[in-house]
């Protein structure tokens, strides 16, 4: 992105708030830059980007923000169904430039699948139209290196069979089930479609929120246990699952509603 940028950009980019992922890319180049210097230039200073400390999150604390209710992920799924329909939105680049782009055919499914199932983009656009047919999904090619299934709850079976009735004419394939979202910049497309969804309804969920939405949605709304949790999110730390821990609480509290009821005080 910065390389595509003119000097021009670059400082109307600078100009107004920059995002956590803007500053990573600039120490990134910076980085990089000093990294250079010491190899070719026998620069022995140090490496500026390396002293930057970025603050903790608790992540527990944010929740509610990145949480989306059933309500508004109801009625997200229903406007980009229109959008995917009408083919495409008109939309501003960032830097101000007129441009179309197209919410394109299986968008909706594959946020909706994103929302229930609880995986990371690159591992659900991978997704065989034959291999959504079995009954457990195999996620082979993870972020961690650990391939998983996840089991045909409910809610996947129906988004798996809306969008399989979307590619009848490939069943038995091993097309990905999604590859009409698929492209050389596959993930960009994705997250543009989700931008593009985002301005159109006026609301500031990142596309990540879907798996923290489905991950909520396993503690909130089931008993499972946090290592069957984990089997099906393919986390891998138990620290990461405390941070949905909080989560239960109600539940907690409601199946301690008898303890200590038979004493006097």
């Amino acid at each position: 992105m910065l390389a595509k940028m003119t000097a021009a950009e670059r400082k109307e980019a600078l100009s107004g708030r920059v995002g956590d992922s803007s500053v990573r890319q600039y120490l990134a180049v910076i980085s990089k830059t000093y990294r250079i210097l010491q190899k070719s230039r026998d620069y022995n200073g140090p490496n500026p980007a390396k002293n930057v400390v970025w603050p903790a999150v608790d992540r527990a604390l944010n929740h509610e923000e990145r949480y989306i209710p059933d309500d508004v992920l109801a009625n997200l799924l229903r406007t980009a169904r229109r959008l995917e329909s009408e083919g495409w939105t008109s939309t501003v680049g960032k830097y101000g430039s007129p441009r179309r782009f197209m919410l394109k055919p299986g968008s909706t499914t594959l946020f909706g699948f994103l929302a229930v199932a609880g995986t990371r983009l690159s591992e659900a656009q991978r997704i065989t139209v034959r291999g959504a047919q079995e009954q457990f999904l195999s996620i082979n090619i993870t972020k961690n290196g650990n391939s998983r299934t996840i089991p045909r709850l409910p809610a996947i079976t129906r988004v798996l069979e809306r969008r399989l009735e979307e590619m009848r004419d490939y069943v038995q394939s091993d097309y990905r089930l999604w590859h009409e979202v698929d492209s050389p910049n596959t993930k960009m497309d994705t997250r543009q479609a989700w931008n593009v969804l985002m301005k159109e309804m006026d609301i500031n969920y990142r596309l990540h929120d879907l798996r923290h939405t489905a991950v909520s949605n396993l503690f909130l709304k089931t008993d499972l246990r946090d290592q069957e949790i984990m089997l099906i999110t393919g986390h891998l730390s138990p620290s990461v699952m405390a941070r949905y821990a909080h989560l239960r609480s109600a539940k907690l509290a409601e199946r301690c509603k008898d303890v200590g009821l038979g004493l006097e005080f």
